[in-house]
């Protein structure tokens, strides 16, 4: 399960949210938190990725990121397609370029930061029940 700590810890300029580290805390107490956090951004994250009843593995969560961030990035599209958006150079910002700007820097975006964090509380990548595909007969996946 991800953690609200592991958002917190991932989630960029975290100790400038007016919460300390979350230590112990879930989905619910930052709920009641909400409204003196403000940071809405931080508040979907933890409601996308830590749901006491919607237990995510970081697989499932990279994906409810990656699909978050493509809606976004469909949103953008059409602020920038408006009559009032400058059509001036560099002012369009292309996702691949955002990558290579973050390269450069040597930052990671939200996505990889997140699935860093939580990958170094679950380095092996494997849940709890996770069962071994059935193999053919001979025991090797290539049935020999």
């Amino acid at each position: 399960m991800i953690t609200v700590l592991e958002v917190y810890d991932a989630y960029p300029n975290s100790d400038l949210l007016p919460i300390e580290r979350p230590v112990g805390l879930d989905l619910d107490d930052i709920e009641e938190m909400s409204g003196d956090i403000g940071d809405t951004l931080f508040i979907f994250l933890c409601r996308e990725l830590c749901g006491m009843h919607d237990e995510l593995t970081a697989q499932e969560g990279h994906g409810r990121l990656h699909r978050a961030i493509l809606d976004l990035r469909a949103v953008m599209d059409m602020l920038e397609r408006r009559d009032d958006f400058p059509v001036e150079v560099g002012d369009r910002v292309t996702a691949e370029q955002e990558r290579q700007d973050n390269a450069a820097l040597g930052r990671l975006d939200v996505t990889e930061r997140v699935a860093k964090a939580i990958s170094r509380e679950n380095p092996s990548g494997t849940v709890a029940g996770d069962q071994q595909p059935d193999l053919p007969s001979g025991g090797s996946p290539q049935g020999g």
